[in-house]
């Protein structure tokens, strides 16, 4: 069937997901990439979340230059000043770490008639032995050194045959069978893109001490523009993402329903008034006051009023420790200017 390009957009005109997927149905596609149950597929999340932790956790036993090269996705505009670093474990375990799980789940489960997936051998029996050892660490990263470093090519029947684009096509399906947005899967490719560094960084400590070496080897297998390799493809459909994102002109979020006064608009869909945004004024000034003298007079100085005029808080000094109390503008009593200066 031939497909009017001109009807499609242009985020899917570069991927052509759309012709990946095709007519299948999208609600069994969509099972496909769901995060599973603890019962599914024992021993799956623990032993995926175990291993991009004991992966985190060597960021810092790795040195500056590494973690530089790490985060340089690009060497044509040089090294990184800024080194790769470690995220908030809850970050990791709640947004990151599950994409890994999911992509893992898709492959274990059966595929509805009709679909397959393309899955080379070698990775296929990096998976087997993987679940075959129960996700042990050593297996887990075999497999995902190897998903992360294999040389995919297209072919005529195979337009993607990159394990992680074939995850990532079907997880920017919505449940309703339109795709998502640009913006709306850029955080998605942003955090495959830093599972990749960390497997890449695991696979530098276990090659021995020299690590600038081996982050000079493995380097193609996380930056762009040196390989058709999964960073690669990611962080192209990302850049990608992010053009179209920017580009794009989204539908209106404020609309004033009152053109005379202007007191009373809609915001996203929700009725908001100028008297209900003066009691949340009033609100937000009194939650201040009370965190002021609760958590940061510690319970002191209740009876203390601050000038609420010609008052001095510069929020541009970034100077480690200022503090208003410092602005000699301010004018505090002595007494009490030193009692708060104390305790701030």
């Amino acid at each position: 069937m031939e497909i009017n390009n001109r009807q499609v957009s242009n985020f899917l005109f570069i991927t052509r997901w759309h012709m990946y997927v095709g007519d299948f149905d999208v609600m069994l596609l969509i099972h496909l990439v769901e995060h599973p149950d603890r019962d599914t597929f024992p021993g799956l999340r623990n032993g995926i979340h175990t291993y991009f932790l004991a992966a985190a956790d060597l960021i810092d036993y790795t040195d500056a230059v590494t973690r530089q090269h790490l985060a340089s996705a690009d060497r044509s505009k040089g090294i990184n000043n800024r080194p790769f670093s470690v995220h908030q474990q809850t970050s990791l375990t709640q947004t990151y770490i599950p994409l890994a799980v999911r992509l893992i789940a898709m492959l274990l489960r059966p595929c509805p008639p009709g679909w397959t997936f393309s899955i080379p051998e070698e990775i296929q029996s990096k998976l087997d032995k993987m679940v075959e050892d129960n996700y042990t660490l050593a297996a887990t990263h075999a497999f995902f050194f190897t998903l992360w470093s294999y040389p995919y090519k297209p072919a005529i029947r195979n337009r993607i045959p990159d394990v992680t684009i074939q995850f990532l096509a079907l997880a920017g399906i919505r449940k309703s069978g339109s795709w998502k947005e640009a913006f709306e899967l850029t955080p998605t490719f942003a955090r495959i893109l830093y599972l990749i560094r960390l497997t890449m960084l695991y696979e530098i400590h276990t090659r021995g001490s020299n690590f600038a070496h081996s982050r000079e080897v493995l380097a193609p297998h996380f930056t762009e523009k040196q390989n058709d390799c999964t960073f690669n493809s990611v962080s192209y459909i990302q850049h990608y993402c992010s053009t179209v994102a920017y580009a794009t002109r989204g539908p209106p979020k404020l609309m004033y329903l009152d053109d005379i006064n202007f007191e009373v608009m809609l915001y996203n869909g929700h009725r908001i008034t100028l008297v209900m945004f003066k009691a949340f004024m009033a609100l937000l000034s009194t939650d201040l006051i009370d965190i002021f003298e609760k958590k940061i007079c510690l319970g002191h100085l209740t009876d203390f009023v601050l000038p609420d005029h010609d008052f001095v808080d510069n929020l541009n000094n970034r100077e480690l420790g200022y503090s208003f109390l410092d602005e000699q503008e301010n004018k505090l009593p002595s007494e009490r200017f030193f009692q708060l200066h104390h305790i701030a």
